[in-house]
C-alpha cells in the first residue's frame, strides 16, 4: 500500500513540476539560468524524471535560437 502512495505523490509531484514549467514558458522565463549550485532547469526536469517538461524546455531553446539566428541574418545582409 505504502508503494502505491509514493508512486502516486511521485505522479503528481512530475505533473505539478510540468504545469509549472508550462506556465513560466508562457511567461517568458530564461531556462538558461543556473541555480545557486550550477544547476539549470532542463537538468532537473532530467533528474525529477519529468520528461515533458525537459522537452518543453529544449523545444523552447530551440525555438528562440532559431528566431536569435534569424535576427542575426537579417542584420548581416
Amino acid at each position: 500500500m505504502s508503494y502505491l502512495i509514493e508512486l502516486c505523490f511521485h505522479h503528481l509531484f512530475i505533473f505539478i513540476v510540468s504545469l509549472c514549467c508550462s506556465i513560466l514558458l508562457q511567461r517568458g522565463a530564461d531556462f538558461n539560468v543556473e541555480d545557486s549550485e550550477g544547476v539549470r532547469a532542463d537538468e532537473l526536469a532530467r533528474q525529477c524524471s519529468s520528461s515533458d517538461c525537459y522537452d518543453a524546455i529544449v523545444r523552447t531553446r530551440q525555438q528562440h535560437m532559431s528566431q536569435l539566428s534569424k535576427l542575426v541574418k537579417q542584420v548581416l545582409h
